[in-house]
């Protein structure tokens, strides 16, 4: 438990919103002309108010429509819901938004005949949390958590969601084979193997976003500190009105004390409400002052971290990884690494069996937005190359991509690609072997080719130095295994010398060492 919390949701009416809209703007010296082009309105999500009468959060769900929510520090037992009744909390949502209806009564309720006004839908409290359930899965296999039912953080940066859906991302195409094995009668999949897997994948992401997600939190209390709020105040104060000889006194006595003295310890920031600048207090100036410092310093809540939101990989090898705060808004750098999602690369998807591109669909022409002289070219992105290619190929079941990679250098790259093809065709999980050209097959292979003409998957891959590149040539094939989720699964280097040598155990062996190696990754050792 980190801090509970009254939740208020509201719904504004339509004059109410526009004057909301129209005095929140996360940078308002962008160029109206260019946020009407673009279709925006730069609304700011999160509104942090700090005033004598209220200290809480606007949470900007659809400011176009009026939805709203407001979060308000709650502190049982020394404060109940009927500290925050209807009334109450209407006067509170006025004195956020600086407007008072009524002759500068806030607390009253304005009536139908008043321009601005807002509907309060729901109304209670909550607890938030950071928590990571110590298992994902049960004893027998038959109970799997994901989502909400798995971790709870602190709404700062949008990780719940977002956790959840890579839960889910990760589960699927794991429950899908499971099932169509079991339906099948084969002994191939162990559900035990492939589910816990699933746990040792996403429980270390589930803990590194949870602790994010607290540090996002600690963000956003340095302007509470700057308005001389420390969030530790209040419960230092509950933890001595617990104690004796306190605690001898009533709860209702114990109750008005820290009422009053709450209400005391927000009293400096009326001094922030004085109109002009030459009215207001030292104490004013001098909060205004740290508040402007902070904000003009980068220091407030981010609310993009690429690095974890793109750059998250599945690496047993890195659990405990614990990365410093100053790296949390780091970018994402591509990476062909186990673990780590399969970066965008464009290719072209190459019929090589029928000579001819595969036929993309208005919906495929118009996501990539890839042009030729001709027009739009029969590209995709290698990045989530599984489900492309499922839909290119019209293949149901999830698929493990085998992605020979070959560079400008290797001549008989045909021949070599439907060795490998055969290699795999050994095994009896479902492995599409898509082999990487920097250009069209001048003879036909059995399936789709992915042309890079300009050998950037390549290149990325030589880039992470694997054993075996160290002489820096590029008379290496690249065996990149991907798993039905687009993250990489295993990555080999052969040598053009081992390719060319059919009868060369050392090449064959390499081959299915990758497959194995990429399956034990995907669904666990047990399984090979």
């Amino acid at each position: 438990s980190i801090q509970n919390l009254i939740n208020v949701h509201f719904r504004t009416n339509e004059a109410l919103s526009k004057l909301l809209i129209g005095n929140s703007t996360t940078n308002p010296t962008s160029p109206k002309s260019l946020n009407e082009r673009n279709g925006e309105n730069h609304q700011a999500m999160l509104h942090f108010i700090y005033n004598s009468k209220l200290v809480g959060v606007f949470v900007c769900h659809d400011g176009n429509h009026g939805e709203w929510v407001l979060q308000i520090p709650f502190f049982p037992p020394f404060q109940t819901m009927d500290d925050f009744t209807e009334e109450k909390v209407r006067g509170m949502i006025w004195a956020g938004l600086g407007i008072h209806p009524t002759n500068d009564n806030i607390a009253s309720t304005i009536n139908s005949n008043d321009e601005y006004r807002f509907d309060i839908l729901s109304l209670r409290p909550w607890t938030m949390s950071s928590l990571v359930a110590q298992k994902y899965v049960n004893d027998s296999n038959t109970v799997v958590l994901a989502g909400d039912a798995a971790h709870a953080f602190p709404p700062a940066g949008g990780f719940g969601m977002n956790t959840g859906l890579q839960d889910a991302h990760n589960l699927a195409w794991r429950l899908t084979l499971l099932l169509k094995n079991e339906a099948s009668g084969s002994s191939l999949i162990n559900a035990k193997s492939i589910l816990g897997k699933y746990e040792r994948d996403r429980k270390p992401i589930a803990s590194q976003n949870a602790a994010l997600s607290v540090r996002n939190y600690q963000r956003t209390l340095r302007i509470a500190r700057a308005c001389y709020l420390d969030a530790q105040h209040p419960q230092l104060l509950i933890k001595l009105l617990d104690s004796p000889p306190i605690n001898f006194l009533p709860l209702h006595s114990r109750r008005e004390m820290f009422q009053k003295l709450v209400q005391v310890a927000m009293m400096p920031l009326r001094s922030l409400e004085a109109c002009s600048t030459a009215s207001k207090s030292l104490h004013a100036n001098y909060i205004e002052s740290n508040v402007r410092a902070i904000l003009e310093s980068g220091g407030s809540l981010p609310l993009v971290f690429p690095s974890s939101e793109i750059g998250f990989a599945y690496d047993e090898e890195k659990n405990n990884w614990n990365p410093n705060a100053a790296m949390d808004t780091a970018g994402y750098v591509p990476r062909v690494k186990v673990g780590h999602r399969l970066p965008h690369v464009v290719v072209e998807v190459f019929d090589a069996s029928k000579d001819q591109n595969v036929c993309l669909t208005e919906r495929d022409v118009a996501s990539m937005k890839v042009h030729s002289e001709k027009g739009f070219s029969d590209c995709i992105s290698l990045a989530d190359i599984s489900s492309q290619l499922r839909q290119k190929l019209s293949v149901v079941d999830p698929i493990f991509n085998l992605l020979p990679v070959f560079s400008e250098n290797i001549d008989d790259r045909t021949n070599t690609a439907k060795l490998i093809k055969s290699i795999a065709d050994e095994f009896e999980m479902n492995t599409v072997v898509t082999p990487v050209f920097p250009k069209r097959p001048r003879s036909k292979f059995e399936g789709v080719v992915l042309v890079d003409k300009n050998q950037k998957l390549y290149t990325l891959a030589k880039r992470e130095a694997l054993p075996g590149t160290a002489d820096n040539s590029n008379d290496l094939i690249a065996i990149i295994m991907v798993r039905p989720d687009g993250h990489v699964a295993s990555v080999s280097w052969i040598h053009e010398a081992y390719a060319n040598d059919n009868n060369s155990y050392n090449y064959f062996d390499q081959i299915r060492g990758a497959i194995k190696d990429g399956l034990a990754h995907s669904i666990g050792h047990e399984t090979i």
